[in-house]
């Protein structure tokens, strides 16, 4: 008996020990592995894998950089790194942000490479951010003999379906400004809108480098001087790779910070509706891929601008009828001429884009032209003062009788305002681009309706508002004349009419 239970306890005795070897070389293995593993990330650099990898701890902090996806931010290899450095280099910033905070996928520029980011939620105690990166090169196949490829339908498809989201103008300028700069990698983008009517171009720019944008064009000609003029002149694309190479260009001014300038016609239905246009300004070229990309999607973007155009016609013509609408019905109950004005200017003020707008009135008995309150854009106590005498047979006089509508882009400077007498007072309001039309009913003078300042800033009248403007002025007229009338016929009634404490004078008969 006491040879086996020896034997059990070395048997015991053995277990122990292997379970003691167990534990004192497995679980310090194991926890240092797992803390290395949260503290610290190690890629084999070997690797033949075409995507570059960031990891990014909660709150931005970056974790790791792998040797290719510097040579995607151009640094060097032991250059510090944050990701507000980062993200200097993307263009657009904010959809890299968005990236390193949830999961995603978008098209960038970093470094003029076009590059596809995909971000992915890493688990765990301590969750992270982990961003592939994979550049985007569409010269293979735009260089395939078919032409068709998925890469390139896909590209085209995209495009379309992001620029006909909205049928708003300036939301379709800022969508294909806005896209165009995650297809071509470029520092200076901008797209014209052509005026055909007054053969102008309206510049909207895109800032690539904060991916913003402004509703308004950012000035009255183009960034690109007459190299844009030539594109619209001639109406086909043109590159320019090294535009420095060439002296005629860098003379003009056209191109003195330029490297490489690419342009496109904007073409739809053999209609010119603009030109879109980029520039490189550092090392970077463009090439016949870029050139290419840009023609795929230059007829969509066109047929896109035409159609936001038209629905802006179109609701420009029901705005119209509204406001036509609108200016019949202030007859209805009005009988006071103040109230009158009131609601004529609140009715005719949504269809111009001015900030002047009000009545001049003619009266031939007092021989005077002068303001009726309210006035938009102009004080009461000012409209009050806003007259002048018209003398008999003198040049004012032939000048309303010309009954012609009155157009400058300077009223104190003005002739025809100085014949009236009003340049002290359009000097005093600073009154720059006006429009007075004729306000003729039968043929009768009435005065004038007074339409200025437009919002987009100085500027000469169109076709379009002046026809808007005569057919308002006709039914103002038609509306003031009643009005006028109504009160000479009420006037007449009340001189004519005896006083109530008066009796007739009767003769009395004699007895």
């Amino acid at each position: 008996m006491l040879s086996g239970l020896g034997i059990s306890l070395f048997i015991a005795g053995l277990v122990f020990v292997v379970l003691v070897w167990v534990i004192l070389r497995v679980f310090p293995r194991t926890h240092a592995t797992a803390q290395a593993d949260t503290n610290s990330f190690s890629f084999p650099e070997s690797s033949k894998s075409n995507d570059a990898i960031i990891i990014l701890q909660l709150g931005g902090r970056v974790e790791y950089i792998s040797t290719l996806a510097r040579a995607y931010f151009n640094m060097h290899e032991n250059e510090p790194y944050d990701l507000e450095r980062l993200a200097r280099r993307v263009r657009p910033t904010d959809d890299f942000l968005d990236l390193c905070a949830t999961s995603g996928q978008k098209r960038v520029s970093i470094g003029g490479k076009l590059v596809e980011i995909t971000s992915f939620e890493i688990p765990g105690a301590y969750p992270m951010m982990l961003l592939s990166m994979r550049g985007k090169e569409f010269v293979s196949t735009l260089e395939q003999s078919n032409g068709a490829s998925e890469e390139i339908l896909r590209v085209v498809t995209e495009f379309s379906q992001n620029i006909a989201e909205n049928l708003d103008l300036k939301t379709i300028v800022h969508s294909i400004l806005d896209n165009v700069s995650r297809l071509v990698s470029s520092d200076m983008l901008e797209l014209n809108l052509w005026d055909a009517e007054n053969q102008t171009l309206t510049p909207y720019h895109f800032q690539t480098s904060d991916s913003s944008f402004s509703d308004k064009p950012h000035a009255t000609t183009s960034q690109f001087g007459s190299l844009t003029e030539q594109l619209v002149a001639r109406r086909t694309p043109v590159m320019i790779a090294d535009a420095r190479s060439q002296p005629e260009l860098t003379e003009n001014g056209d191109l003195l910070s330029i490297q490489s300038y690419l342009g496109i016609p904007l073409m739809a239905g053999g209609e010119l509706i603009g030109a879109l246009e980029a520039g490189q300004t550092g090392g970077g070229a463009f090439g016949q891929h870029d050139l290419d990309l840009l023609f795929l999607i230059s007829s969509q973007a066109a047929v896109a601008i035409r159609n936001a155009r038209l629905y802006e016609d179109e609701q420009k013509r029901v705005s119209e009828l509204t406001g036509l609408a609108n200016l019949n019905q202030a007859l209805g109950t009005v009988r006071d001429m103040q109230e009158l004005f009131a609601r004529l200017v609140e009715s005719v003020a949504p269809l111009f884009a001015a900030e002047v707008i009000g009545f001049l009135l003619y009266d031939e008995e007092r021989r005077t032209l002068e303001g009726k309150v309210p006035f938009r854009g102009l004080p009461p106590h000012f409209v009050q003062i806003y007259r002048a005498t018209i003398a008999a047979d003198s040049p004012a006089e032939q000048l309303l009788t010309n009954q012609q509508p009155l157009l400058t882009l300077n009223a104190s400077t003005d002739e025809n305002w100085r014949v009236l007498g009003l340049s002290d007072i359009a000097m005093a309001a600073s009154l720059r681009d006006i429009a007075l039309v004729p306000l003729l009913s039968s043929g009768h003078m009435l005065g004038y309706l007074q339409v200025g300042h437009h919002q987009r800033g100085t500027s000469s009248f169109t076709l379009e508002e002046l026809r808007l403007m005569n057919i308002v002025a006709n039914q103002a007229a038609a509306i003031i004349e009643n009005i006028l009338l109504v009160q000479q016929a009420r006037a007449r009634r009340t001189f004519r009419r005896p006083a109530p404490h008066c009796q007739p004078f009767k003769f009395l008969r004699q007895p």
